[in-house]
């Protein structure tokens, strides 16, 4: 015997009339007379069609035969496929369970397959209530993907409602010697050069800048073959993300490489099955974030990285969703979304001033961190020479830049809706050097670039390091000298009340005398010599000396004309000279005025 499941109460009084109607004629019965006989009042249905019906479960009616019944449920069941919620598939490599209510106690109808697509009706929080091919009934919604398809659609609240895609007047024809990678960089820039302009235009940047950085990331592909959103799920992350109870729950289904996080992920779904590799492959992907989601969801959906610009679900945050869950949802949703969420984190990590000057090492740090920053830099690099070398024009105009920083917020604001957090204004850096023809040495010559970034790196370093050797010289002597001032203070005291005991004890006043001399003397030494000054005016001296020094630095960096450079280079060096040369004036003047014992 078949077991069927309940049908919830997602259908309304005109649903429920149009079934017992279709299927009365069906088996060749008047029009109402399954609805009569069912003990219905069709006046009363009809005067609250919109309504979900609320009366008897239309397959339990009692005045209906059992092939009545199964006829009326028949029909409903194409009454409510129409009302479908959102399209899935099953994701449990071992078969899902079909049954015939919510909850692990009711009966299994069947064992669905792995990627089984389902059509959901009612999404109820943990479980859900689908149509599988000829069956219905209830999944566990955890085991459950959802898939949609890349639509150009605007999403609600997104942007401005214009397309994705670029016009058809300027989208990109494919070179039939074309590479594949020549080949995904045209297709990624026909479907999202539209949205992907007009932000970039906003924020003052290069398009091909966001265009390389969403084919670094994930070959410019938001959704896989099969509908879901491309994910990358970070076990290292989810060890820190996820808190069981039993600590050695973790080690019994993931590892990675304790010493360097980003190798050797794998996972098993039980302590005494083989280890799985999972990277490279989105089906194991979404197989190994399945699993983690059951054991705690907003870990799971934290750990992972998503779409497109391949963002962090715990930076939900920085691109404005409110929880995690917010922004998987709305990535997996639409393209749009994701591409949004690329210039929100560009925006929420204060990386736009990199990406206008053209540092892409500096980018590549703040967005994927300092491990990988020089191969992530080398790609978007790479992608955006064949970006301008395919796509941009010598007679195009390059976008402006936006000095102000409020007007970055405010171009911003509109080009990505509900940004909370205004970007502050951006620390002062040194300006890059400019190759020929003005353009960025970073683009010109990268080589000569990175190694001008070293060159001023290692020069505020050997200051640091210079200034804390010399502290430390003048720190060491200070110290010893305040150990000597407490060894004489200690004396003197010692000897006065030597001398008096003495005195008091042997009556002779020669030794009170002589120790209360001692004591005198050493007090007066104390008072009068003031060592300690010299000291301090030393570490006042080389204060200043370090001021001058890290001025000096300073303006080297910011000397980028070569036209000028030499000129600023010996202003810089022969004010630097004049200012050590008066320093070192002021500190003989005032220890010649050092009092002490003459």
């Amino acid at each position: 015997d078949h077991q069927l499941a309940r049908i919830p109460r997602i259908y309304t009084n005109q649903q429920a009339i149009n079934a017992l109607h279709d299927a009365a004629l069906a088996l060749g019965e008047a029009a109402w007379a399954l609805l009569e006989r069912g003990g219905l009042d069709l006046p009363q249905l009809a005067a609250q069609r919109e309504s979900l019906y609320g009366g008897t479960p239309l397959e339990e009616l009692a005045g209906l035969t059992a092939g009545e019944r199964a006829a009326v449920r028949g029909r409903l069941i194409e009454e409510v496929r129409s009302g479908r919620q959102w399209h899935g598939l099953v994701n449990a490599p071992d078969g899902l369970n079909l049954r015939t209510a919510p909850g692990t106690d009711s009966t299994v109808i069947v064992t669905l397959a792995h990627e089984t697509s389902l059509d959901v009706l009612l999404d109820a929080g943990d479980w859900l209530y689908v149509l599988a091919g000829p069956d219905d009934g209830y999944v566990f919604a955890a085991h459950v993907l959802r898939t949609v398809a890349v639509s150009t659609e605007p999403a609600p609240g997104s942007d401005d409602g214009l397309d994705l895609a670029l016009p058809a007047a300027e989208q990109v024809v494919e070179m039939a010697d074309a590479s594949d990678a020549e080949r995904r960089l045209i297709r990624t820039w026909n479907s999202f050069g539209g949205l992907l302009k007009r932000l970039s235009e906003r924020l003052g940047i290069d398009p091909g800048v966001a265009l390389a950085v969403l084919l670094a990331e994930s070959a410019g592909e938001p959704f896989a073959a099969d509908g879901r959103m491309i994910i990358r799920f970070e076990v290292h992350i989810f060890d820190g993300e996820w808190q069981p109870a039993d600590p050695s729950q973790f080690d019994r289904h993931f590892r990675y490489n304790r010493e360097s996080v980003v190798q050797d992920h794998a996972w098993r779904p039980s302590p005494d099955a083989p280890w799985r590799p999972f990277h490279g492959n989105q089906a194991a992907e979404w197989e190994v974030f399945t699993f983690a989601r059951s054991l705690d969801e907003t870990a799971a959906m934290r750990s992972i990285s998503m779409g497109a610009p391949q963002v962090m679900g715990f930076n939900h945050l920085a691109i404005d969703y409110p929880s995690v869950q917010a922004m998987f949802a709305a990535f997996q949703a639409s393209a749009r979304a994701q591409i949004e969420g690329l210039f929100r984190f560009v925006q929420g990590r204060f990386l736009l001033p990199a990406i206008q000057r053209g540092d892409f090492l500096a980018f590549a740090a703040g967005y994927n961190g300092p491990g990988n920053a020089e191969a992530y830099a080398g790609i978007i690099r790479s992608r955006l020479a064949s970006y301008q070398a395919i796509v941009a024009t010598p007679a195009a105009a390059p976008p402006p830049i936006i000095e102000a920083a409020d007007s970055q917020e405010d171009e911003m604001a509109e080009a990505v809706q509900n940004i909370v957090v205004a970007e502050p204004q951006a620390l002062p850096a040194p300006a890059p050097p400019v190759g020929p023809g003005g353009k960025p040495l970073a683009e010109v010559d990268p080589e000569l670039y990175d190694a001008w970034r070293k060159h001023v790196e290692r020069g505020f370093e050997n200051n640091n390091r210079m200034f804390d050797r010399t502290l430390n010289a003048y720190m060491y002597p200070y110290w010893l000298t305040v150990g000597m001032y407490v060894l004489l203070f200690l004396v003197g005291i010692s000897a006065f009340i030597v001398a008096a005991r003495l005195s008091f004890e042997a009556g002779k006043e020669v030794y009170t005398l002589i120790f209360g001399g001692v004591g005198v003397t050493a007090f007066l030494t104390f008072f009068l010599t003031r060592p300690l000054q010299a000291l301090e005016e030393n570490l006042q001296f080389i204060t200043w000396l370090g001021m001058i020094y890290n001025t000096y630095w300073t303006r080297l960096a910011y000397m980028t004309d070569q036209e000028t450079v030499q000129t600023e280079l010996e202003d810089a060096t022969n004010e630097s000279i004049k200012k050590i040369k008066d320093l070192l004036d002021t500190h003989s003047e005032r220890s010649g005025n050092r009092p002490g014992l003459r």
